[in-house]
C-alpha cells in the first residue's frame, strides 16, 4: 500500500447498471462528498462488482489490523451507532446546535436511507438513491489516504452532494455494504456533516472516528469526570483568545504530582470524546498556573507539548501533540500561546486561564 495524493484518483468514476426507468435522476453540480468506498471486482476492467466496504473501515484495517462489530442487520448495527452519539449530545460540552443535535442528524439519515430501500423516498429531504452511478464523483476531501495494492479494486464514490442540496447515493454500492459499513455510513456521514459546517476541509479525523468506534471502542462523554474538579474548584479553565481552543486544567486525584488537561474545543471543534492530555510538575505551565512560576533573567521563551489521548487511539500511531509556548518580556510580562501539531498548524494563539 502506498500514501497518495488526492489527484491520483479525481478521474475515478463508477461504472454500474444502468438506470432503471423509475429510479431518482442526479440533478444539479456536484458539491461535496457523500462517502468513498472500495469497491472490489472480478478482474482490472472492473466491470462485475463483487465486494464493497466502506473506505473509513477498509482504511483503518489497513493500518492497524483493526477488526470491527458484526450485526445481523442495519437496523441493529444502527442502534449501535445511535446510543454512541446520544453519548456526545449528553456531554455538556456540545456547545454548538450541531454538536448538541448529532443524534437527531443521524436518526434523520437512517430513517431516509431506509425510506429509499423501500422504495418510498418521496418524503426524504436530503437521500435519493440512484441505479445508474456513473455520474458520482470522488471528491478531493480524504486528506491523505491509502490505495488499494490490489488492481481490481478501486476507491469509489458511493454518493455526491449536489447543488440542490440532496445527497445521492448509489443503491447497488450500499446494498452491497455489510450492515457494519451501512452504519458506519451514516456515521461517517453524521459526523463530516457537523465538522464541514464549522470549516473541516477534510474526513481524516472522521475516518478515524467512525472507524475507531465501529470496531468497539467506547466513546466517553468529552466533559467526562471533570464536574468534580469544577465543584470543588481545583480547577482552571483556559481559552485561546478567538476561542478556538478551550480547556480546563486541574491536579488529578490519583497524581497530584502532575498536570492534566481536558479539552472542550480543538482548533474550534467541540470534542466529541474524552480528550485529554498531561505533564509532571516541571512543566513551566504547572509552575506558572498551579506552583511556582520559573523566573526569567530578561527575555525568554519555552515551547513544551502535550501529547493528546482519548478512548480511540490515532491509527498511525504518530503522536498528536498540543503545543504551548511561554514568552517572558524583557518587562517581565508573561504571555501563553498555544497550537497544534494535529494538522500540522503552526500559527500561535495567545489563551489565558481562570480559576472557576
Amino acid at each position: 500500500m502506498k500514501v497518495q495524493t488526492i489527484g491520483r484518483i479525481l478521474g475515478l468514476l463508477l461504472s454500474l447498471n444502468a438506470l432503471p426507468a423509475n429510479a431518482e435522476v442526479i440533478r444539479g453540480t456536484e458539491s461535496g462528498g457523500g462517502g468513498h468506498v472500495l469497491a472490489c471486482y472480478t478482474d482490472n476492467t472492473h466491470k462485475t462488482l463483487e465486494s464493497v466496504v466502506l473506505y473509513d473501515l477498509w482504511e483503518q484495517a489497513q493500518l492497524s489490523d483493526m477488526v470491527y462489530l458484526q450485526f445481523k442487520d442495519f437496523a441493529a448495527a444502527y442502534s449501535f451507532i445511535d446510543k454512541q452519539l446520544a453519548k456526545i449530545d449528553d456531554s455538556s460540552f456540545a456547545n454548538s446546535w450541531y454538536s448538541r443535535h448529532l443524534e437527531s442528524d443521524s436518526n434523520t439519515l437512517y430513517q431516509e436511507v431506509v425510506n429509499g430501500q423501500n422504495g418510498d423516498s418521496s418524503k426524504n429531504t436530503i437521500i435519493r438513491f440512484i441505479g445508474d452511478s456513473s455520474n458520482l464523483k470522488v471528491i478531493p476531501d480524504l486528506g491523505s489516504f491509502i490505495e488499494p495494492n490490489d488492481d481490481r479494486c478501486i476507491i469509489q464514490a458511493m454518493g455526491n452532494y449536489r447543488s440542490n442540496g440532496i445527497l445521492y447515493i448509489s443503491k447497488p454500492l450500499f446494498e452491497k455494504l455489510s450492515p457494519t459499513s451501512q452504519a458506519a455510513f451514516i456515521l461517517h456521514e453524521t459526523i463530516y456533516r457537523y465538522r464541514r459546517n464549522f470549516g473541516e476541509t477534510n474526513s481524516v479525523y472522521t475516518r478515524r472516528l467512525t472507524a475507531q468506534t465501529m470496531a468497539g471502542t467506547e466513546l466517553i462523554n468529552a466533559d467526562g469526570g471533570l464536574s468534580e474538579y469544577i465543584v470543588n474548584k481545583k480547577a482552571i479553565k483556559c481559552s485561546s483568545t478567538d476561542n478556538s481552543y478551550v480547556f480546563y486544567a486541574f491536579k488529578p486525584a490519583v497524581d497530584s504530582s502532575g498536570i492534566q488537561l481536558q479539552f472542550e474545543r480543538i482548533q474550534g471543534f467541540d470534542v466529541l470524546n474524552k480528550t485529554t492530555a498531561a505533564r509532571n510538575s516541571t512543566s513551566y505551565f504547572y509552575k506558572d498556573f498551579f506552583g511556582e512560576p520559573h523566573q526569567c533573567a530578561g527575555e525568554c521563551t519555552h515551547p513544551e507539548g502535550f501529547v493528546v489521548t482519548n478512548s480511540w487511539t490515532p491509527v498511525d500511531k504518530l503522536p498528536e501533540s498540543i503545543m504551548f509556548q511561554r514568552t517572558v518580556s524583557s518587562e517581565g510580562k508573561t504571555i501563553w500561546e498555544i497550537y497544534s501539531s494535529i494538522s500540522g498548524a503552526s500559527k500561535r494563539i495567545p489563551f489565558s486561564c481562570q480559576t472557576l
